[in-house]
């Protein structure tokens, strides 16, 4: 059985460890705890001159390892192997120039790398500026991946953004192949939302290295751009073949065919002397024409015609070939990495201007003696050099217009967006998930009570009041729900519980939210006031497979669509997996990702167990900020019945005050009690301490006072940097600390 991951803070109090730890528990954790497996780091000195290896079947000497080469300033990067390795490949300490893994030796993908690069950072770092700008590109890349159900864990690699996808498949040239084509289909398609990045498509292979996130990348000469890594969201939905082929099969990528030597009826083979003109005609820099695969030829471009970048360097080479007649083209830049000779031809010819390798063929003159077809009906096929280059067609060759109705961006007016309780409650889809225990059903129901009596947000401010509809396929209306509403003042008469719609033979049966949205929109349509409607749970919205994204998709495509349509706020309720502490709050939804990827608004509850205290929590957000909430405790409460069978138990909301923070440290906190401070916070605290005390301190009084609280020199100059300080030169020599103007 294989050595427990290291855990954070046990061994290591500062931030750095404990952020290695997390990585390496989310990339290389085994899915079978009783499978032994083995952990390759690899590093690279800063000088150029030494790469080491290290292999280790215990994470925890990993850890320690891959921290220490960290805090190595002579160490540009720390790189981990992210798929799995043979049991059979030797540990080993790390040492310079150790044995290296290789294709072979991988047996298992564990993740699809996705790397997405600034375009600053060919030739040179980008600074923080690009790298920011770029964070948007990153963003979009996961949204379309996202769009089709595709878990993507993210991470900031410290000069660009890395987006991996769980993927656990055997090596094989197939799933190689899969792989390649997958991510060249990403970065194709991902092109037109690309503004400052480009996607990495060169390494694919199963040996592939991946940055240790929470290790330091040191790839500058100034300390100003030495930036460290960091995971930055953790899914643990698999990705299966078929949700990757089906992308590829949906998002191809243009390959050129393989073009048959020319036959004199074209005028003969392209020629090198053609192909030169070809140079001169676009302009294109090139050096002299140089042997290629015997007796075809090659010239290597100077400035990419295509990403518009110098290639000063054999490793980001742009070449045109020409093999038996037959051109190609190929770009080792990154972002050029996809196109072919087809790509380069579309993309010079783009502007209108089109080079003829041959003499255009003549059209016979028809036996009737009639004139040749006009100009503006002759379509120019047989210039082509390749047989697959697209055609020109002129206008009146389209044909009957298409079907697909478009709307012009032009038409769209915009607007804010509505809320029903402003942050918290859009009128869209939104969906509170939780664990037993955290009163999920009586917060849907308090909020109907605000809702339908106009009453006052956990804030402080005034609801609209408007009709709440509400389905439970968990609790009964007479016993639970009421009750519930009574306690939370709500008015009865802008409430409807959904019980009855009619059935195939017009008898009323079970109102059921997976096939009865239509009649439902109906109810809405005809009310004219709905602002809320609770689903309890969401998952019965879902005909098919809860864990299947697509049927979930389209489930809550039609839910959303009625929000839209009638500004009304879908509330829908949800629980957390099981054994899913410690994650991602939104990824712990039960179910597939779509339950947490398609509402707009995500809340999640949690609770301590000791002072049965809970909270509830936004957790995503495309519409608002991404984090605070609202502390609360669930009191158990008496109430006359109205049946006059006596007193009744229910439960109250009483709300105790506002939270900061993100959902996903709350809830650690709730859920496992507080945590201590690290090395690194005890730090920044001392020096704010400090600079409270006096303006300006030698680092040698700083460091001693550390040293009698158990803190490290590295963790306070690590500090010192983070809170703003600066450093001034002493009279005399020396030099003193000391905080700026603004800064705190």
């Amino acid at each position: 059985m294989p050595a427990p991951l290291a855990t954070p803070a046990d061994n290591f109090p500062d931030q750095p460890t404990c952020e290695i730890t997390r990585a390496v528990r989310h990339l290389l954790e085994p899915d079978d705890p009783f499978v032994d497996a083995v952990y390759q780091i690899c590093a690279k000195k800063r000088n150029g001159k030494g790469i080491g290896s290290g292999t280790y079947s215990n994470t925890f000497e990993l850890v320690k390892k891959a921290r220490n080469l960290s805090q190595n300033t002579d160490v540009e990067a720390v790189w981990v192997r992210i798929h799995e390795l043979s049991q059979d490949f030797p540990t080993a300490d790390f040492q310079w120039n150790g044995k290296m893994a290789a294709d072979t030796d991988v047996t298992a993908w564990r993740w699809i790398f996705i790397d997405v690069d600034t375009d600053a950072s060919e030739g040179k770092i980008p600074s923080a500026e690009d790298k920011q700008l770029s964070r948007q590109d990153a963003i979009n890349v996961r949204k379309m991946l996202d769009q089709h159900g595709i878990p993507v864990t993210t991470a900031d690699s410290g000069n660009g953004w890395h987006l991996l996808i769980p993927f656990r498949q055997p090596v094989s040239p197939e799933t190689s192949e899969l792989v390649r084509k997958f991510v060249q289909a990403v970065a194709y398609h991902a092109e037109a939302q690309l503004k400052q990045s480009h996607i990495d498509t060169k390494v694919t292979n199963p040996s592939r290295l991946c940055k240790l996130y929470g290790t330091w990348s040191r790839k500058a000469d100034s300390e100003e751009l030495w930036r460290c890594s960091k995971l930055l969201t953790e899914s643990y939905t698999i990705a299966t073949t078929q949700q990757i082929q089906a992308f590829i099969d949906k998002y191809p990528i243009p390959e050129p065919k393989p073009s048959p030597a020319r036959t004199a009826e074209f005028g003969g083979e392209i020629t090198e002397a053609k192909m030169e003109e070809f140079f001169d005609f676009f302009g294109i820099r090139h050096n002299n024409r140089k042997p290629f695969k015997g007796s075809g030829s090659k010239w290597y471009i100077k400035d990419c015609p295509i990403g518009h970048h110098t290639t000063p360097s054999t490793s980001s080479r742009t070449m045109v070939s020409l093999s038996e007649g037959i051109p190609g083209f190929c770009c080792h830049a990154e972002k050029c990495g996809a196109y072919g000779w087809k790509q380069l031809r579309e993309h010079l010819e783009s502007g209108g201007r089109k080079f003829s390798f041959f003499p255009k063929s003549q059209p016979e003159r028809p036996e009737n003696g009639q004139s040749e077809p006009a100009d503006d009906d002759w379509v120019d096929s047989v210039a082509e050099d390749t047989p697959d280059a697209p055609l020109t067609f002129k206008e009146s060759k389209r044909g009957a217009k298409p079907k697909l109705i478009t709307r012009p961006m032009s038409d769209i007016k915009t607007k804010p967006v509505k809320w029903l309780w402003q942050g918290y409650l859009p009128e869209k889809l939104t969906i509170l998930a939780g664990a037993p225990g955290t009163g999920k059903s009586t917060m849907a129901y308090t909020f109907a009570g605000i809702v339908s009596s106009g009453g006052y947000w956990p804030d402080g401010t005034k609801a609209k009041q408007g009709r709440v509809l509400i389905w439970s396929g968990e609790d009964t209306a007479d016993d639970i729900i009421k009750p519930r509403l009574v306690e939370a003042g709500a008015d009865p008469n802008f409430i409807e519980i959904l019980e009855h719609a009619p059935g195939p033979d017009g008898a009323p049966v079970p109102f059921d939210p997976a096939i009865h949205i239509p009649d439902l929109r109906e109810l809405v349509e005809y009310h004219g006031d709905v602002l809320m409607i609770i689903i309890d749970p969401i998952v019965s919205a879902v005909t098919g497979d809860m864990n299947k994204s697509n049927e979930v998709r389209r489930a809550l495509d039609g839910i959303g669509d009625l929000a839209d349509d009638f500004h009304a706020n879908i509330f829908g309720i949800t629980h957390f997996g099981k054994n899913t502490q410690g994650k991602d709050a939104t990824e712990r939804l039960l179910g597939s990702q779509a339950f947490g990827a398609k509402p707009r608004m995500v809340l999640v509850t949690g609770k301590d167990r000791v002072t049965e205290e809970c909270v509830i929590v936004r957790s995503k957000s495309n519409i608002a900020p991404c984090s605070g909430g609202f502390k609360y405790k669930l009191n158990i409460v008496q109430q006359q019945s109205e049946t006059n069978e006596g007193e009744l138990d229910t439960v109250q909301i009483e709300w105790l005050g506002h939270l900061e923070g993100n959902a996903r440290d709350i809830l650690f906190e709730i859920e496992n009690g507080p945590t201590e401070p690290t090395a690194f916070d005890k730090a920044k605290q001392l020096l704010r301490s400090c600079f409270d005390d006096k303006p300006e301190w030698d680092p040698k009084e700083v460091f001693e006072l550390g040293k009698l609280e158990g803190i490290g020199q590295g963790s306070i100059r690590q500090a010192y940097k983070v809170i703003g300080a600066d450093t001034k030169k002493a009279f005399g020599g020396g030099a003193f600390w000391f905080m700026p103007e603004g800064q705190s």
